[in-house]
């Protein structure tokens, strides 16, 4: 049986927005990328809510470790010099129960300005299950499920993630949120998408896979080639890229490629500006 062999291809095609704006939820109009610029305001008012955090904890952040966001102002991600203690109980991550899903919640909640991502879009889904060790870190993630009101499938799921020690103590927080705002889902297809064109665009495009631990046994390039096989992916995806100074939100579509070589079929996907292609 040949083995299908699975990688994530992100197609940098010319991806053109005429205008820098922030969203305006103006339904009459579709915005791809939704563009986010960096506000004053918002920057005030989301150091007002770090300094309160740092005043109320006696906190001490590794500024050579923390990051807030050039475009959003929002924190991207924090160390701390000396762990802060009262985020969650002890008991509660020594045995994982339900009741630190719901302490981390909480503080998330208290501090959600921080992060620009309402309490309510975010869900428990991972932490580490091994038994601590010596000043062990134990990590609990939540991914993002919406943006505002509205529930997104992402090409790779936005995520806060909190590392605490075995005494409840929390030592970082990482972030990859990404902060509500209002985008329209293109019209379904065919009315807004050009599938061949997609694909045309991507003949003769040849692409190099770097090695990992899912991908060491692709090849080392593929051409993409008329002879490929292709089958357009359900529904749009919400992919971010991320700049010094703007965080553009594209709204995109997925083409699965499939090939053989060497008697293996192999698969990726490359994603679309769905009115560009």
């Amino acid at each position: 049986m040949r083995s299908l062999k699975l990688c994530l291809l992100f197609l940098p095609l010319l991806l053109a927005c005429a205008t820098v704006l922030e969203p305006t939820g103006n339904d009459d109009t579709f915005e791809n990328p939704v563009i986010i610029a960096h506000d004053q305001a918002r920057e005030t008012k989301t150091q007002m809510k770090w300094n309160a955090l740092l005043t109320q904890y006696k906190a001490i952040p590794d500024t050579h470790l923390t990051h807030f966001m050039e475009s959003t102002s929002f924190l991207m991600q924090t160390y701390f010099k000396e762990k802060l203690p009262g985020i969650v109980d002890a008991i509660s991550v020594n045995q994982n129960d339900t009741n630190l899903v719901i302490q981390l919640r909480k503080f998330y909640s208290d501090w959600e300005d921080l992060f620009g991502c309402q309490a309510n879009s975010i869900r428990f889904n991972f932490n580490q299950n091994n038994d601590f060790e010596e000043n062990e870190t134990r990590i609990y993630r939540f991914q993002q499920k919406n943006i505002g009101n509205t529930t997104y499938r992402f090409i790779m799921q936005p995520f806060i993630e909190f590392g605490l020690s075995k005494n409840g103590e929390l030592e970082r927080i990482i972030s990859t949120l990404i902060p509500d705002f209002e985008m329209k889902i293109p019209s379904p297809i065919p009315n807004s998408l050009d599938i061949s064109k997609m694909v045309a665009n991507t003949m003769g495009y040849e692409h190099e896979f770097y090695a990992d631990a899912s991908s060491i046994y692709f090849p080392s390039k593929h051409l993409f080639s008329p002879k490929d096989i292709y089958k357009v992916k359900d529904g749009f995806e919400i992919y971010p890229k991320y700049a010094e100074n703007t965080l553009s939100i594209f709204c995109l579509k997925g083409v699965e490629y499939f090939w053989l070589e060497n008697k293996v079929e192999y698969k990726c996907t490359i994603y679309y500006h769905p009115a560009t292609a």
